[in-house]
């Protein structure tokens, strides 16, 4: 997680940068995890290209993965959350803009969590850097 904050956000001024979240710890403010998110126009399902919330980054530390809250909430449910209520207040979005993202296949514990939240499997990406699948919810 610090890896893709130092190399890929701070030190590459040139790239549009999405919106990015940090989930802060109340006692220290331990960082334990992230999340990004930018407005695309994308291709949905074979429809032609439409405006969409795509969620480039999210993640929680090693150590916080499936943690609870003093409330009993997942603290990546609560990650998520604050996530989608940022990028649906903004300005370009729409009660009805579709949120779109990309989960590897090998990684059952996100799938299932993303499940969990509503989203739906409905592309496999085949990419360099690995098999994805495209989830929208």
């Amino acid at each position: 997680m610090t890896t893709y904050l130092r190399e890929w956000y701070w030190n590459d001024p040139e790239r549009k940068r999405p919106q990015v979240l940090l989930g802060l710890t109340t006692d220290d403010a331990e960082l334990f995890g992230y999340g990004t998110w930018k407005h695309r126009e994308m291709r949905i399902e074979g429809d032609d290209e439409s405006h969409a919330i795509f969620i480039h980054w999210f993640g929680t530390q090693e150590r916080f993965r499936g943690a609870k809250l003093d409330s009993g909430e997942l603290g990546a449910g609560v990650l998520y959350a604050t996530l989608e209520a940022d990028a649906r207040g903004h300005a370009d979005s729409a009660a009805d803009t579709p949120i779109l993202l990309d989960c590897h296949v090998d990684n059952g514990r996100a799938l299932a969590f993303w499940e969990s939240r509503g989203f739906v499997r409905f592309e496999l990406i085949e990419s360099p850097s690995g098999r994805y699948h495209r989830m929208r919810r």
